[in-house]
């Protein structure tokens, strides 16, 4: 039962339009970057072809041709899809949970005879296949961009410099990364059975409350400054760092950054699970039948 619930929830949301769209905006962000770093390199060239200590901004030609090409791409691209795919994966959660009220398929659903608990988790698998999706889209655009201006610049495309299997583990990462908050967009769309707050709630916690928690904890004293690193959008970064540097062969080791990617994985996986559990409960006692 829950697999052909799971299936039917994908099928609905793949033919949804805000799936493409927000498909779309990732992929042109990644282009978008890439074409910021064509632009900047662009200037520096007119501006001292043969001198690379010129900088527009704080990045010389060097940094621009090693954010535009293999592996260095990666590592500079990655955390922007991360950053972008969270407000991403929490609008889609918040809209395509929230809008089943008003299409009253809920209703329908339970009426078959369908378990609550099964009605969310295949909501949310359906959401967590379509953030896999958007990752894995992103990064494939991104490959082949990146791997056209390695051509061009480099003049080969050094295979060599890429872990590829790394990158592969990257996309999963991110993915989990994303989780926690494809999980408080489906639990806020459960709670207020609205669209505009779930969304809006889910944006301002993203953009809003949690920097500015994860900026002032560290006043508070170290103790506070460690904890703020257990914050899911700390975890996610971290994570991604360490993850995005093991796809550069030989690249430099990072720091101990506190908190291990097996701790923060570990984590993450716990937040998403807390938030889905509540709104399993809140779904479990809500009163559908009006």
């Amino acid at each position: 039962m829950l697999i052909q619930m799971f299936t039917i929830e994908n099928s609905k949301l793949t033919r949804r339009t805000m799936f493409w769209v927000e498909m779309a905006a990732l992929v042109l962000t990644v282009l978008g970057m890439m074409a910021l770093m064509a632009f900047i390199r662009q200037t520096l060239l007119s501006g001292a072809p043969a001198d690379s200590s010129l900088t527009v901004d704080g990045i010389n030609l060097a940094q621009t041709e090693s954010f535009l090409t293999w592996p260095q791409s990666f590592s500079f691209v990655m955390g922007v899809i991360y950053t972008v795919g969270t407000l991403l994966t929490l609008v889609l959660a918040g809209a395509v949970t929230a809008q089943e009220y008003t299409w009253r398929s809920y209703q329908l659903w339970l009426s078959r005879g369908v378990p609550r608990w099964q009605v969310v988790l295949a909501k949310f698998m359906a959401v967590t296949l379509a953030t896999f999706l958007f990752i894995t889209v992103a990064t494939l655009v991104l490959t082949v961009v990146s791997g056209i201006a390695s051509q061009l610049i480099l003049g080969s495309l050094p295979f060599a410099a890429v872990s590829w299997p790394n990158l592969l583990l990257t996309i999963l990462t991110v993915t989990l990364s994303l989780l926690p908050y494809a999980a408080l967009g489906l639990l806020l769309a459960i709670s207020a059975r609205s669209t505009v707050v779930a969304i809006g709630g889910g944006l301002a916690f993203t953009l809003l409350a949690e920097p500015v928690v994860q900026q002032l904890m560290p006043l508070l004293g170290e103790r506070w400054a460690q904890a703020s690193l257990y914050l899911p959008t700390s975890l996610g970064q971290l994570l991604n760092r360490y993850a995005t540097n093991m796809i550069v062969v030989n690249g430099d080791a990072l720091p101990t950054l506190g908190v291990t990617p097996t701790i923060a994985a570990f984590m993450l996986g716990v937040y998403t699970l807390v938030l889905l559990v509540t709104a399993v409960i809140l779904f479990q006692r809500q009163d559908l039948g009006g």
